[in-house]
């Protein structure tokens, strides 16, 4: 049996001989470049005369060879340059839809810079005049804060000629001087009336019943404390 490289060998041969049957050194009637590279990219399609004139010019049917070859090289090189474009536009993407679906939206529920969930209810604690600082000459507080059970985020304004700034702030169960059952660090900062207040989230909502708050600016000793009850 005929091996496939014979085969292609003896092919060669057969139309190497083909292009060499018909010699036309002078180009003798040959349509010329331009409408053989037509032809080639089928572009046009040749008349009889043509068509002839080539079957019977090994120059005309050696360039037609040529130019099919030269199209066919144009045309995989194309498209291997839009095979690779596409495939870069896929992976592009993937990694696009992967990055969004993984950053928070305008309608998240973080609280820019604080990473805070914003659709989870928020309880105030006002310190401003009835917190107290021990070892200082301070009254007594005032009236008991109120925050509900559902409560998760904590907005605390700090006592009166509290700066901006790091605090520790711990969360006690009973009283100001009671079993600490949390403790947060978060940023104080001067709010439009004038007043410092920080803001924190709970972890978990604190059950009802009676508490006290202490915080101190990071680094400091100097406590401040204050009351307040879950309802």
């Amino acid at each position: 049996m005929m091996r496939f490289g014979q085969a292609k060998h003896d092919e060669r041969i057969v139309q190497q001989a083909f292009l060499d049957a018909f010699p036309n050194p002078e180009r003798i009637g040959c349509p010329g470049d331009d409408l053989i590279r037509a032809i080639a990219r089928k572009k046009i399609d040749s008349d009889k005369s043509v068509r002839r004139h080539i079957r019977r010019c090994s120059p005309c049917s050696q360039d037609l060879l040529t130019f099919r070859h030269q199209w066919r090289t144009v045309k995989i090189t194309r498209f291997a340059v839009l095979a690779a474009a596409a495939t870069v536009l896929i992976v592009f993407g993937i990694y696009w839809r992967q990055t969004i679906s993984h950053s928070p939206s305008p309608h998240s529920n973080l609280i820019a810079g604080n990473q805070q969930p914003l659709n989870l209810e928020t309880g105030t604690l006002d310190f401003y005049d009835s917190g107290v600082r021990r070892g200082t000459g301070n009254v007594a507080p005032g009236p008991v804060q109120t925050v509900r059970s559902s409560a998760r985020i904590l907005v605390v304004i700090l006592p009166m000629a509290s700066l901006p700034g790091e605090y520790e702030v711990q969360i006690r169960n009973g009283s100001d001087d009671g079993k600490t059952i949390k403790v947060v660090r978060a940023i104080a900062s001067n709010k439009a009336n004038g007043r410092t207040a920080l803001q924190f989230d709970l972890g978990a909502p604190l059950l009802p019943g009676s508490y006290g708050a202490a915080f101190r600016p990071q680094g400091s000793n100097l406590w401040s404390y204050g009351t307040f009850t879950v309802q």
